[in-house]
């Protein structure tokens, strides 16, 4: 795959294209690993796509892993992120957040957490510790959680927004849509949108949360947020919709 440190930029227009593909039969094989700075400065986009690693037998095999880093377009240009999780057990998320990722017009994030995997935590997308901004376009994530077969299989969640985690936009908007997992041997806590961070839209910005609960036993919520939860508009709309999976077999699923 490729793992970036210092900094890579486009002063001028030109746009910045990044595609890896991890390799290796344990853990830790990301597709794109990020922990420098990656920047365009004119009306230049970034595009990152990255697949984790698919011989994996093991965990921590992400599409996408910011790791302290910052992926900016701070002139016009746009910003799309589109990850694969690995396959192996846990934490094969599609794309995991935890540095800044900021730009002035839209930002767009798609996350596939593992397709074939045993355990849990195969996010589709998570920002942990990160921020995602957008000042003047919209900010879409989609995230899709991975299938976790194995019994007793939790948390594949679609989209998560950690306690640390910051999205906001004083542009167009935010539109988040979450997936949990399609697997029915999963058991518990596969939501499909998961807030314990902050989502916050300034000027006339809407707030738009799809979520689609997963298969499994008990607490497979479309959307999940927490008494740390912050989500709020200034003068735009908040729409909030759940939506349970009808194949689960458990209680608690709202």
């Amino acid at each position: 795959g490729i793992k970036t440190g210092g900094t890579i930029q486009a002063q001028g227009n030109g746009n910045i294209t990044l595609t890896g593909f991890g390799a290796g039969g344990y853990s830790n094989n990301d597709g794109v690993q990020n922990y420098g700075t990656i920047e365009t400065q004119g009306s230049g986009s970034i595009t990152i796509t990255g697949t984790g690693s698919t011989t994996s037998t093991s965990s921590d095999n992400d599409g996408i892993q910011t790791v302290g880093g910052a992926i900016r377009a701070t002139g016009t240009g746009t910003i799309a992120l589109t990850g694969t999780g690995g396959s192996g057990t846990d934490y094969n998320r599609g794309v995991k957040l935890s540095g800044t990722v900021s730009a002035g017009n839209s930002i767009t994030i798609t996350g596939n957490g593992a397709p074939d995997t045993t355990g849990t935590f195969n996010e589709g997308v998570l920002i942990n510790y990160g921020d995602v901004t957008s000042s003047a376009g919209t900010v879409t994530i989609t995230g899709t959680a991975g299938t976790g077969y194995g019994y007793g299989s939790t948390h594949n969640t679609g989209v998560v927004v950690g306690q640390s985690g910051t999205i906001s936009s004083s542009g167009t908007g935010i539109e988040i849509t979450g997936y949990g997992t399609t697997d029915a041997n999963a058991t518990t806590d596969s939501h499909g949108v998961d807030i314990q961070g902050t989502v916050e839209a300034t000027n006339t910005a809407n707030v738009d949360i799809t979520g689609f609960g997963g298969k499994g036993t008990d607490s497979n919520q479309g959307v999940s947020t927490y008494s740390t939860s912050n989500i709020s508009a200034v003068d735009g709309d908040i729409t909030i919709a759940g939506t349970a999976n009808t194949a689960t077999t458990g209680q608690n699923n709202s």
